[in-house]
């Protein structure tokens, strides 16, 4: 090789050198600053141990509710269960209630935050599981209908490493310093938010389309049991909870439009869902299952409801009287809905 020519070679080599070791560097550094200012409040690493959060984005920001050691007792679900206040059932169960539910979860996310919090609390007062048909299909994937960070809510440190180095990261942790700095505004210390807050009620269902209903009802023999997978995972994670543990199911109540028909096959699917799920909970003390998901005056009115499947405050305050009801070792307050 010719003296110039092995020259260039060792000058590219050199800049190839130094730019992997600036790049590499710099990926480093920001890592670093990712981990110490932890935007999501995990806790996994040593920090600057800012608390909080200074925005609703709710499935990253349940991460450090879900571990704050205030919390003896939680509120799990998607919308359904949005509107339960833990301010309200604290004063009237005793407990300190944090608002753990995401909008447009599945089984799958709702599970991941129960374990979550589950990792995080060694006494645990109360859990609150609200539930709707999602937790009754058969498909054993359980798939989802949204993107969720299931690597937040891992108890491996190296996924949660292999996915927090992103742009958005980045930017939810600059916010995190302002929240800290006073320049961000706190959103509910106990993760409540109320989707009425800046809507007007304008509810005005359509009683002539037919209710969801399908085959009716087979009653030979050898009609096959409904298979409802979810459940079973939610035996799995129950059976890490301490038997003394009070669960609470709810089946919150919905327009009666979206109740089935009364005879056909979806009802029956239902009933035997919702006493699937009652059998998880049977046994337990201070535990039940409220089913308000039937024809009654609240699910009649649509004055009750901002929407077929979204029930109003003065709705959510009667589940949370049935919830406490029921933490308080009232179990016949598990027939509330009907």
């Amino acid at each position: 090789m010719q003296p110039d020519a092995f020259q260039a070679d060792y000058v590219w080599r050199r800049f190839a050198l130094t730019f992997l070791a600036v790049f590499f560097a710099a990926i480093g550094i920001v890592l670093l600053l990712i981990i110490i200012v932890d935007p999501y409040d995990s806790g996994r690493f040593p920090g600057l141990g800012i608390r909080g959060a200074s925005e609703e984005f709710q499935r990253p920001g349940n991460v450090g509710l879900a571990r704050a050691p205030q919390f003896d007792a939680a509120i799990f679900g998607n919308s359904h269960g949005q509107l339960l206040s833990p301010a309200r059932l604290s004063v009237a169960t005793g407990l300190s209630f944090v608002q753990l539910t995401i909008p447009g979860a599945n089984v799958r996310e709702q599970l991941a935050m129960m374990r979550w919090f589950r990792r995080h609390h060694a006494t645990i007062g109360a859990v609150v599981l609200a539930v709707e048909e999602r937790w009754c299909v058969s498909d054993p994937a359980l798939p989802l209908r949204t993107s969720f960070p299931f690597w937040l809510y891992s108890d491996s440190n190296i996924a949660y490493l292999a996915n927090v180095l992103s742009t958005r990261s980045i930017r939810d942790g600059f916010r995190r310093v302002m929240f800290a700095l006073g320049r961000q505004p706190p959103t509910d210390a106990a993760g409540y938010s109320n989707y009425e807050v800046g809507k007007v009620w304008n509810f005005k269902p359509d009683l002539a389309v037919p209710r969801p209903g399908g085959q009716a009802v087979d009653d030979t023999p050898d009609a096959p049991e409904p298979y409802f997978p979810a459940l079973e995972r939610l035996d799995e994670l129950l059976a890490d909870f301490p038997r003394s543990t009070p669960i609470v199911i709810v089946v919150p109540p919905q327009f009666v439009t979206r109740i089935p028909e009364r005879g056909s096959g979806l009802e029956r699917a239902r009933n035997a869902c919702k006493a699937a799920m009652a059998r998880r909970v049977s046994g337990r003390a201070r535990s039940g299952m409220i089913d308000f998901l039937v024809e009654s005056p609240i699910t009649r009115n649509p004055e009750n409801f901002m929407d077929e499947e979204h029930y109003r405050t003065n709705v959510a305050m009667i589940v949370e009287q049935k919830i406490a009801a029921v933490l308080s070792g009232d179990r016949a307050s598990s027939e509330a809905g009907r």
